[in-house]
């Protein structure tokens, strides 16, 4: 039998056309070097200022109240787990303070986003608070990925990881944080180096292991873009908004965005590649609200082990600001002073018993069912003239005080109270701005004056809609 060529022939031009075909395969399945590329999508999700909100504020039970906290985070979380990846960063202010019950709640805080898998958390101005020997325990305690390129520990050793490198829909992601220098107290055993010269030192480094920056920053809106306009090779710039939020906005070639509201918002950017080099951004803040569930089941532990720590305990709440600074001694017994709502109910019994029958009579229970009765951001509101020498401190101490009472709206009563007949000392009126002090948006969603006094109306205008 005759062969037209040999098997050995036939091999030699498909070995030739080898090196072609691998150069084509190349071209048409670029190389997984994690850079980004035409096409390339980066979804951020980020959180911040936390200032250990474990749950939703019940001050209302609105349709549009009650949101934040960390079960509703973890399920805003879940839902976009299940759309695909994300790069999930916080920017810092976790705690709201340095008193016990404060380090409690940080502890807690972290404990519940050790198992959200968050990539990256900044050294922001409440961390700072620690000092360096309490923010090291903590770190230790609980782990999560804290990150700063300029805060220091004695003698210059880095307080946390300069920067991490995260891999996340194939693309390498660096991430660090800067914390302004000057302008926040920072505890002992913490060092602050100039945040532009910290990052010029470790930029390089970042853009070698990553083909995508972003920087976390606690830092004002004006030193934000002067940030962008210096380091024009960060992709994404992200800052707490130290009560307002910040859609993606371009400052020089790097996207600019900003988040806050104690927990109850997150962040959420996708970045998407036209070219190599060339990204644009969409996104906003969310507001976790109820049409996100509440996983309960994902951060239990961490709440009730915050309860379980402060059970039965009192905790000091003369101390103001970040735990330094201590209320004043009483004021002068000549002075006027906050007295009570009973000292009221001798001449005003009619009012009396219709504040008794208020929720104002009984605004601490809500704090007491969620042991949050020893929080200053929550008691004041609940109390009456707590934070001023003769105001409330504990319930122990001043239990005429706790509750919303009448003094809360008209202000000091001792010298009224005191006053003879026929020389009455006049209380200062009452009106929609006394409401407005605690019925913030924020705090109290839908609030109408109106509607809210015919709850409570009282005095000469009872008829009135208001007082």
């Amino acid at each position: 039998m005759r062969f037209s060529s040999s098997p050995r022939r036939r091999v030699w031009p498909i070995l030739a056309l080898l090196p072609l075909g691998l150069a084509v395969a190349a071209f048409l399945w670029p190389r997984d070097d994690g850079r980004p590329r035409a096409g390339s999508r980066l979804r951020v999700i980020f959180s911040g200022e936390t200032k250990g909100e474990l749950e939703p504020c019940h001050c209302s039970d609105g349709p549009d109240s009650n949101f934040g906290g960390l079960p509703r985070r973890a399920g805003f979380l879940a839902e976009a787990r299940g759309q695909g990846a994300f790069l999930l960063l916080d920017l810092g202010c976790l705690g709201a303070g340095v008193r016990e019950f404060e380090l409690l709640r940080m502890e807690a805080v972290l404990r519940a986003m050790s198992g959200m898998g968050y990539h990256a958390v900044n050294v922001g101005e409440h961390e700072l608070w620690l000092g360096g020997e309490r923010f090291q325990r903590l770190a230790q305690a609980v782990p999560v990925p804290w990150v700063s390129a300029n805060v220091m520990r004695s003698g210059g050793r880095p307080a946390a990881d300069l920067f991490r490198v995260v891999r996340v829909a194939n693309l390498d992601v660096a991430v660090t944080g800067v914390v302004a220098k000057g302008r926040y107290l920072a505890g002992p055993e913490l060092e602050l180096d100039d945040p532009l010269e910290a990052l010029a030192r470790v930029l390089p480094q970042m853009t070698a292991r990553a083909g995508i920056v972003v920087v976390l920053a606690d830092l004002d809106p004006l030193e934000i873009d002067a940030l962008a306009e210096r380091f024009p090779e960060i992709a994404l710039l992200l800052y707490r908004g130290r009560g307002d939020s910040r859609p993606p906005g371009r400052v020089n070639r790097s996207w600019v965005a900003a988040v806050a509201g104690e927990g109850r918002f997150m962040g959420d950017v996708t970045l998407t590649w036209n070219a190599p080099g060339s990204a644009e951004a969409t996104g906003a803040a969310v507001v976790l609200d109820r049409k996100f569930p509440e996983l309960a089941e994902a951060t239990r532990a961490s709440i009730d082990w915050y309860r379980e720590q402060v059970r039965g305990r009192k905790f000091d709440l003369t101390l103001m600001g970040p735990g330094w600074t201590r209320i004043a001694a009483d004021r002068p017994p000549e002075g006027d002073r906050y007295v009570g709502s009973a000292a009221c109910a001798g001449c005003h019994e009619t009012e009396y018993k219709s504040w008794k029958a208020s929720a104002h009579a009984h605004s601490m229970a809500s704090l007491e069912k969620a042991r949050y009765e020893f929080s200053p951001e929550c008691v004041v509101c609940h109390v009456v003239g707590y934070g001023a020498p003769d105001g409330y401190t504990l319930a122990a101490e001043t239990p005429e005080l706790a509750q919303v009472g009448c003094e809360a709206c008209h202000g000091r009563a001792g010298l009224h109270a005191k006053a003879p007949p026929g020389k009455p000392v006049r209380l200062a009126p009452a009106g929609e701005a006394s409401c407005q002090k605690c019925h913030t948006p924020e705090r109290s969603f839908g609030f109408e004056f109106a509607k809210a006094w015919l709850k409570i109306r009282h005095g000469p205008e009872k008829k009135e809609q208001r007082p």
